[in-house]
């Protein structure tokens, strides 16, 4: 396993976690999730959904966009995946995780998974640009208000607030 693959599938959760519960506002009593640039990979882009249809929020600022998504759209074909091992894995996986072997961690998690799970697909990408010169970008914040589901992105360019 690469080292963004554990990053990916390990350090960004955990960061994200840490992240929400650090970043509560208690001046403006919210709990909310926010980063200082825009989202690299999709691990870093922003959801929000209805729980039908979705999409992840890069937060860029000359160009947007908007990964879609809908709850009809996965990969594969129906099947039957049900591994009844894979509740007597859960305690190794997370045994491996404490000890920082995160290769057997993933080992243990495809094995508890089965051979293939479904992922959504995604519907498409909708993009968003704007002409405006992006030097000289200050207080950058693209955040998610977790009570809310709200989204939101701000910015500063000169004397324009974006």
């Amino acid at each position: 396993m690469s080292r963004s693959d554990l990053y990916s599938r390990f350090l960004v959760p955990v960061l994200m976690m840490l992240c929400w519960s650090c970043s509560s506002q208690e001046a403006e009593n919210r709990i909310s999730i926010w980063f200082s640039h825009p989202a690299l990979h999709w691990e870093e882009a922003l959801p929000i959904g209805n729980g039908t249809q979705g999409a992840m929020i890069y937060g860029g600022i000359t160009t947007e966009e908007f990964q879609l998504n809908d709850h009809t759209l996965w990969a594969g074909g129906p099947s039957d995946w049900n591994n009844p091992e894979a509740k007597r894995m859960l305690p190794l996986i997370r045994e491996a995780v404490s000890r920082e072997d995160f290769l057997r961690a993933d080992t243990l998690w495809e094995y508890a998974q089965g051979p293939y799970t479904a992922r959504y697909s995604t519907a498409g990408s909708l993009f968003f640009d704007f002409d405006i010169d992006s030097a000289g970008v200050r207080n950058y914040r693209r955040e998610i208000n977790l009570e809310e589901g709200l989204s939101t992105l701000s910015f500063q360019i000169g004397d324009n607030t974006f």
